[in-house]
């Protein structure tokens, strides 16, 4: 083995690390999706909503267990659940970025038209080329360096994705966790 198969044999290994991570994170995010969505059931089904629905619309309508207390956590349990359940959908949306001259998924977000790449990863860049045998013919006359090129950039990508998946996943979670704590505080003491 020379030296261009060893590192590809390391970039295809860093590559599928980081796959297996995305994959990893929006398992996350769809366990926080359901949770969220069960939590927001049960808070229907006991008539969370109602607390704060009546004091919003200045209501008095069964004031023996509508309270400002009551009020104020039924809205804060919906409503921190609901940021966890947005960051979690979130979290699934980051796409690949494939722009030449564009480095960060910041700029990648801020561009105005997307400008297509033929590449040899990315389906997107993939599909690029227009047909099988123009891929196929870009392929062949590639050279061991422009496929590592093209690995290498690849990996860049899916880090960059990787890292905001997973910010979007803690921060769905922990919003989530909050939603529950206040969500079983209220079903505890208001139902």
């Amino acid at each position: 083995m020379d030296r261009n198969d060893h590192e590809m044999q390391f970039l295809w290994n860093t590559h599928s690390y980081i796959n297996e991570y995305i994959r990893f994170s929006d398992t996350k995010s769809a366990i926080v999706i359901v949770w969220c969505s069960a939590l927001f059931g049960v808070l229907v089904e006991k008539l969370a909503h109602q607390h704060f629905i009546y004091m919003a619309l200045g209501e008095t309508a069964d004031q023996t267990q509508i309270t400002t207390s009551s009020c104020n956590l039924s809205i804060a349990a919906h409503g921190l659940l609901a940021i966890g359940f947005v960051l979690a959908v979130l979290s699934i949306l980051p796409k690949l970025w494939s722009i030449p001259g564009v480095s960060t998924l910041r700029e990648w977000l801020l561009q105005e038209k997307h400008v297509k790449r033929t590449g040899l990863i990315y389906w997107g860049d993939v599909l690029a080329y227009g047909s099988a045998t123009s891929l196929s013919a870009a392929s062949r006359t590639s050279d061991s360096e422009h496929l590592l090129e093209e690995l290498r950039m690849h990996i860049y990508v899916l880090s960059g994705i990787c890292s905001i998946k997973f910010t979007l996943t803690v921060w769905s979670i922990i919003f989530a966790l909050l939603g529950s704590i206040l969500s079983a505080v209220f079903l505890i003491f208001y139902c």
